[in-house]
């Protein structure tokens, strides 16, 4: 699901990762889903346009436990995930952005662009 270049993390790691970053992209995608094979490559490009400013990371969206407090936990902090691929953007723990099914770079990057300047812009005030 995901390529070297990108970091794989369980639904077990989430909290930690969005805690611990700023800025944190989380794609959700599946082995299976095209979609979510073009999001790869992608975001390997925003990964370098984004180096040392944004955090990004995967979930294979197969391996998240259903039923579980766990699974209801890391279903309301991702928002209103029912497919994939899904991205999501936090901010200090926050979540900010959500994305659901295939867009091109362009509006992936505008969002992302859209937290680190409301960021910035706060800090600035």
């Amino acid at each position: 699901m995901t390529t070297n270049a990108q970091r794989e993390i369980s639904v077990n790691q989430f909290e930690g990762i969005i805690q611990s970053h700023e800025t944190v992209v989380v794609k959700i995608g599946e082995y299976g889903c095209p979609p979510c094979r073009r999001y790869d490559r992608m975001v390997i490009e925003l990964m370098d346009e984004f180096s040392g400013k944004v955090e990004f990371v995967c979930i294979d969206g197969d391996t998240i436990p259903h039923g579980s407090e766990e699974s209801r936990s890391f279903k309301r902090a991702v928002g209103p995930y029912t497919g994939v691929p899904y991205i999501t953007i936090f901010k200090n723990g926050e979540r900010t952005e959500g994305i659901l099914g295939f867009r091109d770079n362009t509006e992936l990057r505008e969002a992302i662009n859209r937290v680190l300047w409301d960021s910035n812009d706060k800090q600035n005030n």
